[in-house]
């Protein structure tokens, strides 16, 4: 039966998709949407130019060809049993989250299938999984961008994305200078900076200073460090009122 399928964006990257014909690309894509959960098919030029193009002029030798250019590029495996050929597409449950997947009747291959080898590995396509792994990991891995504040390299685009490059240095700047000056530590930075610290930088704005812009050691930038200073005690206060209460003191522990 056939089912949405999803297609990694890597997909269209891929080298020995790169080396595919146009109809070839789209005998793959249409392959996947009517493989079973297993990622098995049946591998019928009929049967398969009826589902994937019912609208086109191909003839079934054309898709026998584009079968064979798959399986050359070790994309698919063509196999028998018990008289029908089947297709298996390799690395399916890698790239295909099924979480009901439905009832399978297509035989699987067996491992005399694959030959000398169990499935074709390219040291490319290693590689590659070792890159998806990597990225990953650093998506949620905590970086620090100051002595107090780290948060992960996506949270930290976030914060590039909607408020800049200059604004973001400062968000960080002002939350390092009140973790550091209170002791106070959160759960999640980034979510303190967008609980509070971006008032705060609106307060300096109104004020007429630019996020990353220095002030002159004059009595105004001594005005200003003392005010800053003021503030700081003023919501290191509010935080321990707030800790007093049994409703707020857990919001605050987490830092929300």
């Amino acid at each position: 039966m056939p089912r949405k399928r999803m297609v990694d964006p890597n997909f269209w990257r891929d080298e020995k998709i790169g080396q595919c014909s146009y109809m070839e690309r789209l005998l793959f894509e249409g392959l996947w949407t009517f493989a079973e959960d297993s990622g098995v098919g049946r591998a019928s030029p009929l049967l398969i130019k009826a589902d994937v193009f019912p609208y086109d002029t191909l003839r079934e030798a054309d898709i026998e060809k584009g079968l064979l250019k798959l399986a050359g590029l070790g994309l698919i495996l063509l196999y028998e049993r018990g008289g029908q050929r089947y297709y298996f597409i390799t690395h399916f449950k890698k790239h295909q989250t099924i979480n009901k997947p439905s009832q399978c009747y297509l035989p699987t291959p067996l491992p005399e299938d694959y030959g000398s080898t169990p499935a074709p590995v390219t040291s490319e396509e290693k590689e590659k999984e070792k890159e998806e792994e990597s990225e990953e990991k650093n998506n949620t891995a905590r970086v620090r961008y100051a002595d107090n504040v780290s948060m992960t390299q996506e949270e930290y685009g976030k914060l590039l994305s909607a408020y800049g490059e200059a604004a973001t240095g400062r968000l960080i700047e002002i939350l390092d200078n009140y973790k550091g000056a209170s002791g106070k530590k959160y759960l999640s930075d980034y979510r303190a900076i967008l609980n509070w610290v971006v008032s705060r930088l609106d307060e300096e704005r109104k004020r007429g200073r630019g996020p990353g812009q220095p002030i002159a050691p004059d009595e105004k930038t001594v005005a200003l460090m003392m005010e800053e200073r003021e503030w700081m005690k003023r919501a290191l206060a509010r935080e321990k009122e707030q800790e007093t209460s049994p409703a707020r003191g857990k919001e605050t522990e987490h830092g929300t």
